[in-house]
């Protein structure tokens, strides 16, 4: 009786040393396991994993992914894994039958397809991916799984297939995370639709508000080749022509100043002429003197 007393607690010593461990861990590490879980908001699971603690832990566990978006199979199947996790190296055989068990859920997950038909031109696509979550012993970890496939970011993430409005835009639905002011674990996925264009299309608006659409031009037209040619021949031309009478006066001065030097050689090289008396001037001198003169 006496030997049997100290086996017992000393049986108990590491199950107590795991129950004080796993809250720590899941406090200190808060920000790892966020990260790790499928589903839910994960800034939400932080906050709250940072706060976990009491004797019903995996309850309170449970309690965040389902504040945080999380259904509550998921949660379920979330929580025990956590816990696992969390039991440190006496738990190691039970973290690879987690990853063994995590593994075939993504493996063997049932995946459903809604489609809805988006503008005459173009259809748009969105699949929501659901899964089959079953709950397990701490023995044997059950599957787990999210309401989707991608795991949702602090602001939304866009899941819903996009929806024809007119023929230049299209809705697409978008799921948002919202959280209760009074209680910031208090979140919900609402869905708000908002108008995209379409990638062969412009959309802008005036001044007054009206929606404008018009048809996208990357390439050039045939008409846009036609002007840009005459355009271009136009200008060559324009450019042809000033060229010519450029060239045009410049030959003209040229030969101007070529004839006004011929002038003046041919001026500097004329003969002088002597100096000529007139008839009356020469009948005059050659005269008789006048007898009768005083």
């Amino acid at each position: 009786m006496r030997s049997s007393l100290p086996m017992t607690l000393l049986a108990l010593v590491p199950t107590l040393v795991a129950s004080t461990a796993t809250p720590e861990c899941i406090n200190s590490r808060a920000k790892e396991l966020a990260g790790r879980s499928l589903c839910g908001d994960k800034k939400t699971l932080r906050k709250c994993y940072e706060k976990a603690s009491g004797e019903l832990l995996e309850s309170a566990i449970q309690e965040c992914l389902t504040n945080a978006g999380c259904t509550e199979a998921a949660a379920a199947v979330e929580a025990s894994y956590l816990i696992t996790f969390c039991e440190g190296e006496e738990g190691e055989l039970k973290r690879r039958d987690v990853r063994v068990a995590r593994d075939s859920v993504a493996s063997g997950t049932d995946s459903t397809t809604s489609s809805e038909t988006t503008t005459t031109t173009t259809d748009s696509t969105s699949s929501t991916t659901t899964s089959v979550a079953s709950t397990a012993s701490t023995g044997t970890v059950a599957k787990r799984t999210d309401t989707t496939t991608a795991a949702s970011t602090t602001t939304a993430a866009t899941t819903a297939a996009a929806t024809t409005s007119n023929s230049c835009s299209t809705a697409s639905k978008t799921k948002v995370s919202a959280c209760d002011s009074d209680n910031e674990y208090n979140c919900s996925m609402t869905e708000t639709e908002t108008m995209v264009c379409i990638a062969t299309m412009y959309c802008d608006t005036d001044s007054e508000g009206n929606n404008l659409c018009m048809v996208r031009q990357d390439g050039l037209t045939t008409s846009g080749a036609v002007v840009t040619i005459f355009l271009a021949v136009c200008l060559t031309g324009i450019i042809a022509t000033i060229t010519f009478l450029c060239c045009k006066d410049r030959k003209e001065a040229k030969r101007n100043r070529a004839r006004a030097e011929a002038a003046a050689i041919a001026k500097a090289n004329a003969p002088t002429k002597p100096a000529t008396r007139s008839v009356s001037q020469r009948t005059t001198g050659d005269a008789q003197p006048n007898p009768f003169s005083g």
